[in-house]
This record gives structure tokens, C-alpha cells and sequence, in this order.
């Protein structure tokens, strides 16, 4: 009878050991289905702000008719103002005779200076 109480307790412990064991990974179990859920919202949110900033960029991108026919009006139709650079007048000429062209005033001095320096020494070249 000792014995069997014995094997009893053993089966006992083991079975209580092996519970424990279950319910450990169970919740192991849940918190891993938990994680891949959170993942898989995740990944959802990832592709929806994608698809949101490609269509963002394409409503950026849209032109109306109204800014279309504005920007040929400008290009075509005369006395529309037109944006330009400011101008500023250059001689590269040799002193003998006078050269006249023009360069933006938008520029450094410093690339205005060898742009001009450019010119003057190709001057033959332009018209």
C-alpha cells in the first residue's frame, strides 16, 4: 500500500509538473499569437501609408485644365507676362567693338565673373 501511495504521489507530482508546463506554454502560445497580430497590423498600417503617400503624390502631381490652359496662355499668347530672370548687360566685346549680351543677375558674382570670362573668350561663337 506504501508503494501505491508512493506511485501515487509521483504520478501526482509528475501531473502537476506537467500542467504547469501546459499552462507555461500557453501563454507562451498567446503572447506568440499576440505578437503576430500586432505584426500583421503592423504591416497593414506600413501598406496603407504607402498607398496614402503614393496617392498624395499623385494629387500633387495633377494639373487642372484651368493651370494647363494659364501656363500655354503664357507661352503662346503675347502680353502675357512671362517670368524671366533679371538681366544685366555684358560687353565682350574686344574694346574695338562692342559685343553686347546679357547674363542673369540671379548668378554669384563669382560664376557671373566666369561665365562672362567664358564668353569673352568664345565670343566668336555666338551670334
Amino acid at each position: 500500500m506504501l508503494k501505491n501511495m508512493a506511485n501515487s504521489q509521483a504520478f501526482k507530482a509528475k501531473l502537476v509538473a506537467f500542467n504547469k508546463e501546459c499552462k507555461e506554454k500557453m501563454k507562451e502560445e498567446a503572447a506568440l499569437r499576440t505578437l503576430k497580430n500586432k505584426l500583421a497590423v503592423f504591416e497593414l498600417e506600413q501598406s496603407i501609408s504607402r498607398e496614402i503617400n503614393k496617392v498624395d503624390c499623385l494629387e500633387e502631381e495633377v494639373m487642372t485644365t484651368k493651370d494647363l490652359e494659364d501656363e500655354a496662355m503664357g507661352i503662346t499668347k503675347p502680353g502675357h507676362a512671362q517670368e524671366e530672370d533679371p538681366l544685366v548687360k555684358v560687353n565682350i566685346g574686344d574694346g574695338r567693338e562692342d559685343r553686347p549680351t546679357f547674363v542673369s543677375q540671379m548668378l554669384s558674382k563669382e560664376v557671373s565673373d566666369q561665365l562672362i570670362d567664358l564668353l569673352k573668350e568664345y565670343k566668336d561663337c555666338f551670334a
